[in-house]
């Protein structure tokens, strides 16, 4: 790949006019290919990268919009993903580099480039649904189930999963209700 295409990404933060500016990027099959570890291989992804520039932080907005290729976890058939996100991330001024949380990070005040392929593509990764179902073969309770609700169980009503009947469907736990009425 063409290290032009990804310098692309990398923006000197001291030019930028205390206001906001603009950028505009496209994630394409040869940058997802061109990151190591990639969890997409294909994609075509719009990005529009907004700054907003103080004297103390860059507020860094992304808004990222188009289709990845996944594989079917049942069926390993692969079909486009719509991808349509909106972030921020606050790069604060300090005296050293540290990243306080998912939305804040402080950056030397001496930086001057900063790389934003990393938080766009983490952007998109973070929109891929954990179970990736195939549209044609999606059934209405796959509709029902949250993506980041673990199933521990085969009721499918999470109401009648009561402590009587989880002691009946998993043996396993009565060593632990065991040592939980001895407290």
């Amino acid at each position: 790949m063409s290290s032009s295409v990804l310098k692309s990404f990398v923006i000197d933060i001291h030019r930028l006019k205390f206001e906001k500016n603009q950028f505009e990027f496209n994630l394409n099959n040869e940058i997802f290919q061109s990151i190591e570890d990639s969890m997409v291989e294909k994609g075509n992804i719009k990005s529009v990268l907004v700054l907003d520039k103080s004297d103390s932080m860059i507020k860094a907005t992304f808004s990222n919009v188009g289709t990845v290729e996944l594989i079917c976890d049942r069926t390993l058939k692969p079909f486009d993903f719509q991808i349509n996100t909106k972030n921020t991330i606050f790069y604060k001024f300090s005296d050293h580099y540290e990243e306080v949380s998912d939305e804040i990070t402080l950056i030397d005040s001496h930086e001057s480039m900063l790389d934003f392929l990393n938080p766009i593509y983490e952007f998109v990764v973070l929109a891929i649904p954990i179970k990736k179902i195939h549209p044609d073969f999606r059934r209405p309770e796959d509709d029902d189930l949250d993506d980041n609700m673990l199933i521990y169980s085969s009721v499918s009503n999470v109401e009648e999963a009561t402590d009587a009947n989880i002691d009946i469907l998993d043996p396993r736990w009565e060593a632990l209700k065991k040592l939980k009425d001895s407290l």
